[in-house]
């Protein structure tokens, strides 16, 4: 014969909060990443003729663009942001060893994006650095005729250094240098562009 067995109220009610402390914890959902689009183009897309450098290449030809920068969007920056730092790379140029199409930084936190077209100048507070050809500003792509495309990283940075702490005139190496310890997050889109080689 079975025999029911009953226990007090108050030991089910300690037995249950002993079994909940045991018990994981519901995960906190984590804060959505910071990141960064360029407006209409995919990661690993290509680049328009419009993105591409208006000036000569290493051979004297014309690029054949415009020298427009693409609209870039800067998404949920991490707290304590107080300024952005934006770069564009291509690792394949420079014969391998890299060249640097854009150098911008001292962006207000409050900045949501940097319109297209904007690499020129740069939006209102901001500093350009020195690019690859020695100059500021956006500088387009223009890789070698009949290269694959080159990659195009561009790159956006957290950063919590004042704006105006910079010194102006940095290059991307400089800038790097000086951003040491001080990125809360950084997110990038790489993009790619191509010349065909004459005749094709």
């Amino acid at each position: 014969m079975i025999r029911s067995m009953r226990f007090p109220a108050a030991a089910v009610s300690a037995g249950a909060l002993c079994l909940s402390a045991l018990l994981p914890l519901p995960a906190r959902a984590a804060p959505p990443a910071f990141s960064l689009e360029a407006k209409g183009l995919r990661d690993n897309g290509n680049l328009s003729r419009a993105n591409a450098g208006n000036g000569k290449d290493g051979a004297g030809a014309m690029c054949g663009g415009d020298n427009v920068s693409p609209e870039l969007t800067l998404g949920n920056p991490p707290a304590g942001t107080r300024s952005f730092a934006v770069t564009v790379y291509d690792p394949d140029g420079g014969r391998g060893l890299g060249f640097v199409h854009w150098v911008l930084y001292d962006i207000p936190a409050s900045t949501k994006s940097l319109p297209r077209g904007i690499g020129t100048k740069g939006p209102a507070g901001a500093v350009s650095g020195v690019n690859g050809t020695r100059g500021s500003g956006y500088y387009g792509p223009c890789p070698p005729m009949g290269d694959k495309p080159h990659h195009y990283i561009f790159q956006a940075y957290a950063l919590d250094i004042e704006p105006g702490t910079l010194k102006a005139g940095l290059t991307r190496d400089a800038l790097i240098e000086e951003m040491r310890g001080h990125v809360l997050g950084s997110a990038s889109v790489m993009l790619r562009y191509g010349r065909p080689a004459k005749g094709r």
